[in-house]
C-alpha cells in the first residue's frame, strides 16, 4: 500500500515536472498548475517515503539559503514596498525550483524526457512567435510568456546549450534519431537566434561556445557541429538578408553602412546614440546614483523594485538623457550585477558573486576528462556564460529565465553527487 501511494505521489511530480519544462516560456496558466502538481507531488512523496526533516545543508544548499534571507531582509527592513512580496515570491519560487532539482534523484529516463519536454516547449514558443512576428501580431519574436525580446533570447541561449548537451555528450545513450531531431531543432533554433537579433544574448552564446570548443576540442562531436552551425548560421544570414528581407536584420545592415560613412565624413559618435541606447545609458546612472546616495548600501531597496526609483531624489553630474521625454519605468537595470546591488544591497551582490564563482569553481573541478563529456555539465556551462555575459546587458535568474537556470544548476548539482563527483 505504501508504495503503491508513493509510486502515484512520484506520478504527480514528474507529470508536474515535465509540463512546466514544456509550458514554461508559452502559457501562464497551465504553467502555474503542473508547477503546483510538481510541488504538491513532490511533498507527498516525501510524507510518504518518511523523508521530512532536518539535516546539515551542504555548501550548495547555504548559498541558496544566503540568498533567500537576503531577499527577505530586503523586503523587511524597506516594508511596506510598492510591490508587495512579488519580488520576494520569485526569489522563493527559482530558488525552491533548484533545491526540489538538487534533492530529487532522477532516472536516466526521465532526464531525458525532461530535456525533450524543455526543447519541445522551446520549440513550440518558437513556432507560436514566429506566427505573431510574420503575422504583424508582434514586431519581435518572442516567447508568449515572456513578452520582452532580450529575455525570451535569454531563455531561449539556455535551451540552445540544452540541444548542444544532447549532442555532445557521451555519459547517457541518445538514439541517432533523437540526435538527429535535436541537430535540426538547433538548427532552426540558430536561425531564430538570429532573427531576434539581441547582441547581449548572441554574445552570450558565442562565448559559452567557444568555452566548449576550447574544453572540448579533443571532441569530433564538437567540430562537426561547429561545422553544420556555422554553415548554417552564415546561409541562414545570407537568406534572411538577400532574399527574405527581414527588417531587423536588413535595418542593423543599414545601420552599420550609415555609421561607418557618416563617420569618415566627419560625424560625432554621440550623434547616433538610439533613443534604446540612450535608455539603457540612463537606467545604468540612475542605479549607480541610488547606490551611492539612497542610504541603502547593505540591503537595496527591495527585490525587483528597481522601477520604483523615485529618480527625481538623485542628483547626476549630468542631465539624464532620455528621462522624461523617452523614459519608462523599467524593471532593471539592464545589468544583472547592478540590478542585485540596487535591489538586494551590497550582501546580495557579494552572494550572488559568490554563487556565480561556486558553480565556475565546480565546473572546472568537473570538466571533461577521458572523453567522457556530462550532459549536465554542458548545460550548466552554457547557463554559467550567460549569466555572466549578458548578465551585463540583462536580467537572468528572474522569472521564467530564473526557473529554467536554477532547474539546470540544481540538476547539475544532484548529477554530481549520483555519479559520486565532488560537490565543492
Amino acid at each position: 500500500m505504501k508504495d503503491a501511494v508513493i509510486r502515484r505521489f512520484r506520478l504527480v511530480e514528474l507529470f508536474g515536472l515535465y509540463g512546466l519544462a514544456f509550458f514554461l516560456p508559452t502559457m501562464e496558466s497551465p504553467k502555474w498548475i503542473v508547477t503546483t502538481l510538481f510541488f504538491l507531488g513532490i511533498l507527498g512523496r516525501r510524507i510518504a517515503e518518511n523523508r521530512i526533516g532536518w539535516r546539515k545543508p551542504d555548501r550548495f544548499e547555504y548559498l541558496l539559503i544566503s540568498m533567500w534571507f537576503i531577499s527577505l531582509a530586503s523586503t523587511i527592513v524597506n516594508w511596506p514596498l510598492p510591490n508587495g512580496i512579488s519580488g520576494l515570491k520569485h526569489t522563493s519560487l527559482y530558488l525552491a525550483m533548484g533545491w526540489m532539482m538538487y534533492i530529487n534523484t532522477y532516472k536516466e529516463s526521465q532526464i531525458k524526457f525532461l530535456l525533450f519536454a524543455l526543447i519541445g516547449g522551446v520549440m513550440l514558443g518558437l513556432a507560436w512567435g514566429l506566427w505573431d512576428f510574420f503575422n504583424g501580431h508582434n514586431p519581435y519574436l518572442e516567447f508568449r510568456s515572456i513578452p520582452n525580446l532580450n529575455r525570451s533570447v535569454i531563455y531561449h541561449v539556455i535551451t540552445i546549450f540544452l540541444m548542444l548537451a544532447v549532442m555532445l555528450a557521451n555519459d547517457y545513450v541518445f538514439t541517432t534519431r533523437s540526435r538527429v531531431v535535436i541537430t535540426g531543432c538547433f538548427l532552426v533554433s540558430l536561425a531564430c537566434l538570429i532573427i531576434m537579433g539581441s547582441r547581449g544574448g548572441i554574445l552570450g552564446f558565442l562565448t559559452g561556445a567557444s568555452l566548449l570548443v576550447i574544453t572540448l576540442y579533443k571532441n569530433r562531436r564538437v567540430w562537426l557541429t561547429m561545422a553544420i552551425g556555422l554553415t548554417f548560421a552564415v546561409a541562414a544570414i545570407t537568406i534572411t538578408v538577400v532574399i527574405l528581407d527581414i527588417t531587423l536584420i536588413s535595418k542593423k545592415v543599414e545601420k552599420f553602412t550609415h555609421y561607418y560613412h557618416s563617420l569618415r565624413n566627419g560625424a560625432k559618435l554621440e550623434s547616433f546614440i538610439t533613443p534604446s541606447e540612450l535608455d539603457r545609458s540612463d537606467y545604468i546612472r540612475v542605479a549607480w546614483a541610488q547606490i551611492t546616495q539612497g542610504g541603502r548600501m547593505l540591503l537595496g531597496t527591495g527585490s525587483e523594485t528597481f522601477q520604483y526609483i523615485q529618480v527625481d531624489r538623485l542628483k547626476f553630474d549630468k542631465p539624464l538623457m532620455a528621462y522624461k521625454s523617452q523614459w519608462y519605468n523599467p524593471s532593471h537595470a539592464h545589468n544583472e550585477f547592478l540590478t542585485r546591488w540596487v535591489e538586494e544591497g551590497l550582501l546580495g551582490l557579494i552572494v550572488h558573486i559568490v554563487f556565480l564563482g561556486f558553480i565556475a569553481r565546480s565546473l572546472i573541478h568537473q570538466r571533461p576528462r577521458d572523453g567522457k563529456v556530462h550532459w549536465a555539465w554542458i548545460a550548466c556551462a552554457g547557463f554559467l556564460s550567460v549569466a555572466v555575459v549578458s548578465g551585463l546587458f540583462n536580467s537572468v535568474l528572474t522569472n521564467e529565465m530564473g526557473w529554467l537556470s536554477m532547474m539546470i544548476v540544481g540538476l547539475y548539482m544532484q548529477q554530481a553527487k549520483t555519479k559520486g563527483l565532488e560537490v565543492l
